[in-house]
Parts: structure tokens; C-alpha cells; sequence
């Protein structure tokens, strides 16, 4: 965006009260822009001085929504995999199914349900248990 958009006036009231830049009134506007350059300000430092016309001037289409940014966003909350309580009943006094384990002195994991599916289908000697079982057992 540049100085052109601008009316002349708005250019004369901009020069003068918001930059203190010394012009004349019967200049024309591309010599009032030049007086503005020549003292340092561009249009990014008009539309910080006049906040209330900057969305006017924002290269943004008139079609898009802009919302604010959030810059105190709290991070994703990645919600677990429901979980399944599994008892090995079996006489091994370790056995190991990808990556779970149980042991005779630990025979209770939380396993995930679609491998809880696949270990209570495909192996000997589980079962589903209850939260109040383990808590029975370790007490």
C-alpha cells in the first residue's frame, strides 16, 4: 500500500498533525507524498498513527475473515487409546506379547483394545479383569 491511496486532504491533515512535516497546501499530492518520504515516513508509520483506518488499507480481500491470532494457546490435549485391563491365569512365570509383559508376580496390564481384541482371540490363558480385582490384588 502507499501514500496515493489517500485523498489530498487526509495527506495535508496526515503531514501536519500526525508527522509534523512542513508542506504546502497548494502542493500536489505526489509532491506532499515526496515531502513525506524525504522526512522518513512511509505508510506503514501512517497506519500505526491511525489505527482506525488501517483495515481500509490491509492488502487482505475483502471476502477473507481475519480472526486474531492466539499466542496463549494451551498445548493439544492428545486423548489416549482406551485401555483393558488383562489378567494372565496361566502357569508361565513370564510371558511377553509384543510389547507387554506379565509375570506371576505381576500378572495385570493395560493393554490397548485393539490388542486386547487380538491377545483374548489369539493366545491361551488371559482374560479381561476389573479395576477392582487389581486393586484387591496389590492391596
Amino acid at each position: 500500500m502507499s501514500f496515493q491511496k489517500l485523498s489530498k486532504a487526509e495527506l495535508l491533515r496526515t503531514a501536519d498533525e500526525d508527522f509534523a512535516v512542513e508542506v504546502d497546501k497548494s502542493w500536489p499530492k505526489a509532491k506532499i507524498i515526496e515531502a513525506l518520504g524525504e522526512s522518513g515516513v512511509d505508510f506503514a508509520q501512517y497506519l500505526e498513527q491511525n489505527p482506525d483506518v488501517a483495515a481500509e488499507y490491509s492488502e487482505v480481500p475483502a471476502n477473507v475473515v481475519q480472526t486474531p491470532v492466539a499466542t496463549n494457546v494451551a498445548p493439544p490435549v492428545l486423548e489416549e487409546e482406551p485401555k483393558i485391563l488383562i489378567k494372565m491365569v496361566r502357569d508361565n512365570p513370564l510371558y511377553e506379547i509384543g510389547r507387554y509383559r506379565w509375570t506371576t508376580k505381576h500378572p495385570y496390564v493395560l493393554v490397548s483394545v485393539k490388542d486386547a481384541e487380538n491377545i483374548l482371540i489369539k493366545e491361551d490363558g488371559f482374560r479381561q479383569a476389573t479395576p477392582g480385582e487389581l486393586q484387591e490384588y496389590y492391596s
